[in-house]
């Protein structure tokens, strides 16, 4: 049996595996939860607790790895158990498969987020002079015009906020 847990994390997801990965239903069950996962940049294999793969499941991360590069997401493998590595590495797919410690998703994380801040603050500089041109061009403009003005680009401001982290 195979249980898969999922864990948003900014423009990500961790599916948390635990049981086995082996033909039947847990291939299905597995297949699901990424399909499901359309629309993130990033989905991570947590395969901490599961305790085997057979030839079904290695044959799933390849076609996992293939979904996910047609639709735009990059797939990973996270902590690694040392049996799995082996598997990995006898069927040669360690080439084929990236796989990360749990710091390797915080880093990644983490340097989203960044991007994303400085894209904002980038994003309100530019609203900030376009405010600052329209206030100039426009001198007969009343103080009460100029405050309707400021608060629709603090309207466009908080539109602009990042998203929360789910953990």
């Amino acid at each position: 049996m195979l249980s898969i847990r999922a864990e948003n994390v900014g423009d990500a997801v961790v599916l948390r595996c635990v049981g086995r990965i082996v033909a039947g239903d847990p291939t299905r069950a597995l297949r699901d939860a990424v399909m499901c996962q359309v629309g993130k940049r990033l989905v991570v294999l947590d395969l901490a607790e599961v305790d085997t793969i057979d030839a079904a499941g290695l044959g799933d991360f390849i076609f996992l790895k293939t979904l996910a590069c047609v639709a735009g997401m990059d797939f990973k493998l996270m902590n690694v158990t040392e049996r799995v590595r082996a598997l990995l590495n006898v069927t040669q797919l360690d080439s084929v498969f990236e796989t990360w410690l749990p710091e390797d998703l915080e880093i990644r994380v983490s340097d989203a987020e960044k991007r994303s801040h400085l894209r904002q603050e980038s994003s309100f500089a530019t609203l900030h002079s376009s405010l600052e041109e329209l206030f100039e061009s426009t001198p007969e403009a009343t103080s009460s015009e100029k405050l309707v003005i400021g608060f629709a680009g603090a309207a466009a401001c908080r539109e602009m906020q990042p998203p929360v982290l789910e953990r």
